[in-house]
């Protein structure tokens, strides 16, 4: 009953164009954030559960490229920078804020294999660890996933679809829970699927 509204006042400005093969979008933005909702804990450590924070700060950055290469064959990808941050927290001074991935490329390959089939091989790349807890004492590793989907088109109504997740079987963290200040042993760690296989029609 105590807690204020999260507020924040935000600038943003970006660019879309086209030339020839290419398009392109981006974004920039910055956001003044007041009474911030976090699970955070005081200056000994107690849990204060979910509270307002005195201010924090939002600065992102967006953009995306798409190319169409051939006739049948395109890419695109996508690049994503975040930087959230308390603003002079008596506690976490200008920590990040923990579970917010700060860099994020998505790319995607696509071949129009023939009229009907379309094969396409995608990416999802964290390059760099991301904070688990406020303090920002844990982290969780940079990981690349890799996918690969095929589809067939029958007729105008029926497509068949193949892919195939985590071509690598890599063991990563996809995400994590968002604690204060992490403790020994605790579990942070959301595991992303392993390798996978998936069909439809």
């Amino acid at each position: 009953p105590n807690l204020q509204s999260q507020t924040a006042t935000t600038l943003e400005g970006g660019w879309r164009g086209r030339w020839d093969r290419f398009t392109w979008d981006a974004a920039i933005y910055y956001s003044w954030v007041q009474d911030e909702l976090l699970s955070l804990r005081d200056a000994t450590g107690a849990s204060l559960g979910a509270v307002n924070a005195d201010s924090t700060r939002h600065f992102g950055v967006e953009l995306g490229l798409a190319a169409q290469i051939t006739e049948r064959v395109s890419a695109r990808i996508a690049y994503t920078y975040q930087d959230f941050r308390f603003q002079n927290d008596p506690v976490r001074g200008n920590n990040l804020l923990g579970g917010v991935p700060r860099n994020v490329v998505d790319g995607v390959l696509a071949v129009q294999a023939t009229d009907a089939l379309r094969v396409a091989a995608a990416v999802r790349w964290l390059p760099t660890r991301t904070p688990a807890d406020n303090m920002n004492t844990l982290w969780a590793d940079p990981y690349a996933v890799v996918d690969l989907r095929a589809d067939y088109r029958i007729n105008e109504i029926f497509s068949l679809y193949g892919q195939v997740t985590n071509l690598f079987d890599k063991t990563y963290a996809s995400s994590t829970l968002v604690v204060d200040q992490a403790t020994p042993g605790q579990a942070v760690y959301l595991p992303g699927d392993g390798l996978a296989f998936y069909a439809g029609i």
